[in-house]
């Protein structure tokens, strides 16, 4: 039998706990904005609107302030750094790193998402998007963008996309300033992009009639159904003016390409593989990199240095399920806008 003196020494000691100098948080203005992407008055803005949710109670234990936290996201969400590098960059554990971004992102969405994120109601976006190419009433542009992220320990066969990665399609519409109006981030990447749409709320308003405008419009790739108020490209033209349509939707949809490049270029963890474990906070961190894209637009300005490898549009598979839910008439209409311009 064993001693008590046995069972004392095979009981382990509890380690003392070691606070490490918190770093590299207070920057000049350059070095904040390449490390952050975004200044001190943005950062400002965003406190202002999420202190209450992050901030601690007490200082025991060398808390973080609101700004050391939102700081550490924006670091995170810039950098894609595994959580110990992001800890070493700014003197915390892991630990610390995980909890603080869960906690940021999650009051980001809750707070600012849905006030940022929207569609404008007024007739500016069409009049910017007609000087693009000449195509008429178009509200917005719509794609999805597969979001690599680590293999999941549940359903994993559900998250390989068409290129055999782990991904998540996020469905976006995008407008013209590059900013999103819309952002649904729940389908693994397995899931094809007229079936993320047809399950969002997105589409349930556009069925029920909703519209930013009057007759508005969304324009699309090959792989989405045509309706009254969805326009994908014409598959097989036979006329000019066809062609002519084509030409002005595919300049057009554009800008969404570029708005990706904007976002992907400003937070590289959506341009890499995303190093969280579990996929609905990889969905959280989409959204939440979303309004933080739309804000900062609203702060800069559209950037100029947007990647060019962003730019190509790239093409969906067509889905032949959705053939039998097409209607043609409003694509017409628009053709005949390009017929009368001949």
């Amino acid at each position: 039998m064993e001693s008590d003196s046995d069972v004392e020494d095979m009981q382990v000691e509890r380690r003392e706990r070691v606070f490490k100098q918190r770093i590299n948080f207070y920057l000049d203005e350059n070095e904040h904005k390449e490390r952050f992407r975004i200044d001190n008055n943005m950062v400002n803005y965003v406190l202002s609107r999420i202190n209450d949710r992050i901030q601690h109670s007490t200082k025991r234990n060398f808390t973080l302030d609101s700004r050391q936290q939102l700081l550490l996201c924006l670091r995170f969400l810039s950098s894609n750094g595994f959580y110990h590098l992001t800890g070493d960059a700014h003197g915390l554990h892991k630990s610390t790193v995980c909890r603080v971004i869960q906690s940021v992102v999650r009051a980001i969405n809750d707070t600012i998402f849905n006030e940022v994120v929207k569609f404008p109601m007024n007739e500016n976006t069409a009049q910017k998007f007609f000087a693009i190419a000449n195509m008429p009433s178009v509200c917005g542009l719509i794609d999805g963008s597969l979001i690599k992220i680590q293999s999941p320990k549940e359903h994993e066969h559900q998250f390989v996309d068409r290129f055999g990665d782990h991904s998540i399609n996020a469905m976006f519409v995008c407008g013209p300033n590059l900013e999103f109006l819309c952002c649904s981030a729940r389908y693994p990447g397995s899931v094809h992009d007229s079936r993320v749409l047809r399950n969002s709320l997105l589409f349930d308003l556009f069925e029920h009639g909703w519209r930013p405008f009057p007759s508005a419009v969304i324009l699309g790739d090959s792989g989405y159904p045509c309706n009254e108020w969805l326009i994908p490209p014409v598959r097989a033209t036979q006329t000019q003016a066809e062609e002519n349509f084509n030409r002005a939707h595919k300049s057009t949809r554009c800008a969404i390409e570029r708005a990706f490049g904007c976002l992907k270029q400003r937070f590289s963890c959506l341009e890499t593989t995303l190093r969280v474990k579990s996929p609905e906070f990889a969905c959280e961190i989409i959204k939440c990199c979303t309004a933080l894209h739309n804000l900062s637009i609203q702060f800069y300005g559209v950037p100029d240095d947007i990647p060019n490898n962003h730019v190509i549009v790239q093409e969906e598979i067509y889905n032949p399920i959705e053939a039998a839910m097409e209607n043609f008439n409003r694509r017409q209409q628009l053709i005949q806008y390009f017929r009368d311009q001949m």
